[in-house]
């Protein structure tokens, strides 16, 4: 910057002829001029700005010095001209109006006018630098008795740039930014035509230690292609190179860019590894056969399914070579189903056309399956997740059943919903206000979590089970009970095995994602006869009985067992009318029988009538005593039969039975089935007054003699039940009197 001394006299004259003399000092500085050159000096803005207010302005520059010349002129400013070293000085006058008053200016500037010879050179400091990529250096150009107006150059901006940053004197600085590598060669030049000697700029690439590499982690060609495998080493300015390497060249190459060649199917595992450090990645590269295009297709399938049946379609397609990938449809879902995979799955009766498509060719085959009402293999729950479903069941006939609907699930669970089938002959029960007796289980959640729950009968004669939770609760747990719904078994369905079918599916998770499961089926087994004993081991189980209407019977409930049992537990179901009986306390009248164990060995013993009207009983030895024998007597039920009932065989049902030996291992029986024979007599009590004893011995004898006494009852005498009465019924009731029992062992 030019530096400038400057005094000021202002001269102002007011309109009424009273002259004020005022004077004001200039921003300090030099001017400075060399010989030969020309410089400008310019009034200070706020005077210049004043003078544009102004009018009638006239304004005189003039210096009575040889050392310089005026070579043009304006109202704020005038150009000189150096003519000899040394120094000068400038004047300047003005004068103009400004809001109707006269006034003046009066300046005069000191000049210092230097020879040419003192600007001639420039020194740039320093002579060379090498620098980084992306480094920046500070350089600096002096040339004496010059102030300002240097400047730099490049020979190649792609190496380095430069730019002024700053002066100071006679000094001006510049900085150098490299780029790529290479060499150039800075210069300072200045407004006098100097020019400075270079300074060599030596860039060298910055080197960036890798720290890692990707590579995918597998990637699949055809057999005769090619690909690249992108490696992704971190930084990303690192500086490296690769090897590449095939651990099965005879299944794929790979060369040093990274681009595989499939020469066979197998797989290849592609390594690429950083040169100089122990950094590398892999990709395992499959290699598919060349495909062939298939050019017919075949497909087998079952004329015909039981509902709730599967079936895995194995379609193949000519040549066997063929590249195959098949897609499958169903034109009626919902009686066959089929998965991406090929699974038939029957969900309903009826006809249903399945269209197998091989996706490369294009060509197609298709199966009619007809679906039937008979019941087929149950769904195998260990493949499904996510799902409603019900475990097997065992009923009589007539008798009602709770159908417990269990949840099995790996994700929160807020709602849920499906549509039961029931075969002919079982239907829902109702209560006596007309409603279905269908409850939501408290197994795992509440009311008042799940405070939606809802059931109807529908067009297609399926209960529609809806629940949901509006507040946002989940359901607890990942399996069991979730819905109870009572079933009347009718009185006249055959014994068999029957489909119990869940369809529509549906659960909803805490954030709104659904999971869809088309069918579920169970089977329901309905039986009218006793269960055959001899065909189980390590159960419990109930002889058939009988009792008179009106009395008490105590029910014998027996183990038969090969494993050393150490507890068991049970729920027994009494037919209507039949009810455990209570002792004087309230209590019910189950207690452990001595028979085989003793009630300090097997020192838990308890029972208790459940919600859906089932006695459960559970035993156990916390000291490790295992029952004794292989068959017979460990619990003894006292039951009341009711004097409403009517004369007539009973299904008495034990279920959910299991054992446990002293491994704790355990064994498990679903149901067994036993016989109530209910009369108005007790057999062997011929004279009908609740007692067996000498009288009854006496009457039978003198009936089979053909002496019958009075009152005698002769359905009671048929001790043995094979409609007569005979020395066998005499024996028998011999038995009774002597040893509690129809026989003697």
């Amino acid at each position: 910057m030019n530096h400038i001394v400057l005094k000021l006299a202002i001269f102002l004259v007011c309109m009424v002829g009273v002259c004020t003399k005022m004077h004001a000092s200039a921003k300090a500085g030099e001017a400075v001029v060399k010989v030969g050159a020309t410089a400008t000096i310019s009034l200070a803005s706020a005077y210049q700005n004043t003078l544009l207010r102004a009018t009638n302005v006239t304004a005189t520059w003039s210096t009575s010095s040889t050392n310089i010349s005026i070579t043009s002129r304006t109202n704020t400013s005038c150009t000189i001209k150096g003519v000899t070293a040394g120094t000068a000085q400038v004047n300047y006058y003005c004068s103009y109006y400004i809001d109707g008053y006269y006034r003046t200016m009066d300046f005069y500037y000191t000049v210092t006018i230097e020879s040419s010879g003192s600007s001639a050179t420039i020194t740039l400091t320093p002579s060379s630098i090498t620098l980084y990529e992306g480094d920046t250096y500070q350089i600096s150009a002096y040339q004496p008795g010059y102030v300002g107006g240097v400047y730099f150059t490049t020979s190649n901006s792609s190496v380095a740039t430069v730019s002024n940053s700053s002066s100071s004197g006679y000094y001006t600085y510049g900085t150098v930014t490299a780029g790529s590598a290479g060499t150039t060669y800075i210069y300072a030049k200045s407004a006098t035509g100097a020019t400075s000697s270079a300074c060599t700029v030596t860039v060298k690439t910055k080197t960036v230690t890798p720290t890692s590499i990707y590579l995918p982690g597998s990637k699949s060609i055809e057999e005769g292609e090619y690909a690249y495998i992108t490696a992704t080493v971190s930084p990303s300015n690192a500086t490296y190179s690769l090897t590449w390497s095939s651990n099965n060249t005879d299944v794929a190459t790979v060369n040093s860019s990274g681009r595989v060649y499939g020469k066979s199917p197998g797989v290849a595992r592609i390594t690429a590894k950083v040169n100089g450090y122990s950094i590398s990645d892999y990709c395992d590269v499959t290699v598919t056969a060349k495909q062939v295009v298939a050019t017919s297709i075949s497909a087998d399938g079952p004329e015909t399914m039981a509902l709730g049946e599967t079936y895995q379609l194995s379609p193949s397609c000519s040549p066997d070579n063929a590249t195959v990938s098949f897609q499958y449809s169903s034109d009626h879902s919902e009686v066959v189903t089929v998965s991406t995979s090929g699974l038939l799955t029957a969900v309903g009766v009826g006809e249903a056309t399945i269209t197998v498509t091989e996706t490369l060719s294009g060509k197609t085959a298709t199966i009619n399956v007809n679906v039937t009402e008979t019941a087929g293999p149950e769904t195998d729950l260990s493949t499904l997740d996510n799902v409603v479903y019900i475990g097997k069941v065992n009923v009589c006939v007539g008798e009602l059943v709770t159908l417990s609907v269990k949840m099995k699930n790996t994700v929160p669970i807020q709602g849920f919903g499906f549509d039961l089938y029931l075969p002919d002959g079982v239907t829902i029960a109702k209560d006596e206000d007309g409603f279905n007796r269908v409850t939501l289980s408290t197994e795992r959640t509440t009311e008042k979590k799940t405070n939606y729950f809802d059931s109807n009968i529908m067009a297609d004669g399926a209960l529609r089970v809806l629940a949901s939770s509006t507040g946002g609760y989940i359901i607890d747990g990942n399996d069991g009970e979730i819905v109870k719904i009572v079933v009347a078994i009718n009185d006249e369905m055959e014994e068999g095995f029957y489909p119990i079918i869940l369809k529509n599916i549906v659960l909803t998770d805490s954030e709104a994602n659904g999971y869809e499961t088309d069918m579920v089926k169970t089977t329901l087994a309905v039986v009218n006869k006793d269960t055959d004993i001899s065909s189980l081991d390590n159960v419990v189980y109930i002889e058939k009985t009988e009792g008179r209407i009106g009395s008490q019977q105590t029910l014998s409930v027996k183990m038969k067992n090969t494993a050393e049992i150490q507890g068991f537990g049970f729920d027994l179901y009494l037919p209507e009318g039949v009810t455990v009986a209570k002792d004087e306390d309230g209590f019910n009248r189950v207690s452990l029988s001595t028979e085989r164990t003793t009630e300090k060995k097997t020192d838990y013993f308890d029972s208790n009538i459940m919600a859906d009207g089932a006695l459960r009983v559970l035993a156990s030895s916390t000291g490790g005593y295992t029952i004794s024998g292989t068959d017979g007597e460990i619990v003894q039920v006292v039951v009341n039969i009711s004097e409403t009932m009517e004369e007539g065989d009973y299904p008495v049902i034990l279920k959910e039975i299991a054992l446990s030996d002293n491994n704790s291992q355990g064994y498990e029986t679903a149901y067994v089935k036993s016989t109530l024979t209910v009369s108005s007599y007790t057999p062997g009590d011929v004279d009908g007054n609740g007692k067996i004893n000498v009288v009854d011995f006496t009457a039978i004898a003198n009936y089979i003699l053909g002496k019958a006494p009075a009152g005698f009852i002769e359905k009671a005498a048929d001790v043995s039940g094979d409609g007569k009465a005979n020395v066998v019924d005499l024996t028998a009731v011999a038995n009774i009197i002597l040893y509690g029992r129809a026989t003697e062992n």
